[in-house]
């Protein structure tokens, strides 16, 4: 049965105090949408329009019409709201809640429900159609991976890098895709007291550019060492390497059966890395500020990062984040060649690799396609990455990935 559109609102307000109107209602849409991709079912009665900024609740607009904001609902009592829907409330808080409304207004309006339900319409035309609840159904749905997939992601990222999960590691995944153990639960089972061990990074340590004197020291890492600095404490690098792929398989399962929310932008790239490797690194979610190279490839100077993914990023905008591209040899080109390129820039001192994966899993799936990542062999993604940083072609890519990219049935 579905639930009262005051008491969803009021517990919004009440869960995060007073916000603007506009705020509000991008909310109350992803409550929706969430509750809809998960039980099939609408999570409040009222339909919601696509008008020109942004999603809205005709009949929470109307309450709104001479207030700009909102301090509480009066019409509305979050105690009338069963348990169930509290919980998946509290999980869009959790994902939605710190976004700005300016912020929450460009994720919103990059997803396919809204530019669906504004197809045809006038840029500023104020009016807005109705947004197809199983269309929003199918979208959200299709960003969640199922526990399995997820779990196989997880095994083939890893496998890309050169690791190989134990057979009680991989159980500690399949228990977080499953939900049987909470993934905060693993994580301080993994790596209890992150942050405060002897010799682990503290507040005063933080600054990468104070690290060293020695320019020709990595200050990523210990001194005199080849082990990156770590919130663990950890100085073993081959130590360190097993911990951080525990740590970030058991995240990477946890975000791949749900979705980052984001523009598909740097931002939400970064917010990527920060999800995956924050209990590793106290840079995570961070470009790097040190050049780095592979073998022969040097990857983009640190000082053009942040240029080179905007480029990117507005490029990939400009073509509608690959949402208008529906003939499979297109997608790959595409699709392979904003792989290509993420690699060529190597925005992160550790991590690129694991991040790009995710984070293309997510937008290809926005776009309505599947990239089974787990099937590749990693010497021959080495070695189209290799070719296109050498060429800035992305033909080896493509033949890479041609095998495991299919639309989404």
């Amino acid at each position: 049965m579905a639930h009262n559109v005051d008491d969803v609102a009021a517990w919004l307000l009440d869960r995060l105090g007073p916000m603007r109107a506009r705020r509000l209602q991008i909310l109350m849409y992803y409550a929706q949408a969430w509750w809809l991709a998960e039980h099939g079912e609408r999570l409040f009665a009222d339909d919601l329009d696509a008008r020109s900024d942004g999603p809205v609740v005709p009949r929470l607009a109307d309450q709104c019409r001479d207030r700009d904001e909102a301090r509480s609902w009066p019409t509305g009592d979050p105690a009338r709201l069963a348990a169930p829907a509290r919980d998946g409330l509290e999980r869009v808080v959790r994902s939605y809640g710190g976004f700005s409304e300016g912020e929450l207004s460009r994720i919103v309006r990059a997803e396919a429900p809204w530019r669906l339900a504004r197809k045809g319409r006038r840029a500023g035309r104020r009016g807005g159609r109705v947004i197809d609840p199983a269309t929003l159904a199918d979208y959200y749905r299709r960003l969640r991976a199922s526990p399995q997939i997820a779990v196989d992601v997880a095994v083939g990222s890893a496998r890309l890098e050169g690791h190989e999960f134990s057979p009680e590691a991989v159980d500690r995944l399949r228990e977080a895709a499953a939900g049987t153990r909470a993934v905060e639960e693993i994580i301080a089972e993994l790596a209890p007291g992150i942050g405060r061990r002897d010799g682990a990074v503290r507040d005063d340590d933080r600054h990468l550019a104070d690290r060293t004197d020695d320019r020709d020291e990595d200050p990523y890492c210990w001194p005199g060492t080849a082990c990156l600095r770590n919130l663990l404490g950890l100085r073993d690098a081959a130590e360190l390497d097993r911990v951080e792929h525990e740590l970030v398989g058991v995240r990477t399962v946890g975000l791949t059966v749900s979705a980052v929310p984001g523009a598909y932008d740097r931002a939400h790239l970064l917010g990527f890395h920060l999800l995956l490797f924050q209990d590793v690194y106290d840079w995570a979610g961070q470009p790097r500020i040190g050049d780095i190279s592979k073998g022969t490839s040097r990857f983009c100077p640190a000082r053009l990062i942040t240029t080179r993914l905007d480029d990117l990023f507005a490029e990939l905008a400009a073509r509608r984040l690959l949402t208008r591209v529906d003939d499979w040899d297109d997608f790959i080109v595409a699709f392979a060649s904003l792989y290509g390129a993420l690699n060529a820039i190597h925005p992160f001192r550790e991590g690129n690799g694991r991040t790009q994966r995710a984070f293309l899993r997510q937008l290809a799936a926005h776009a309505g396609w599947t990239v089974a990542w787990e099937r590749l062999e990693r010497r021959a993604n080495d070695g189209a990455c290799w070719a296109y940083g050498a060429t800035g072609r992305p033909d080896a890519l493509i033949k890479l990935l041609a095998p495991v990219i299919e639309p989404r049935t």
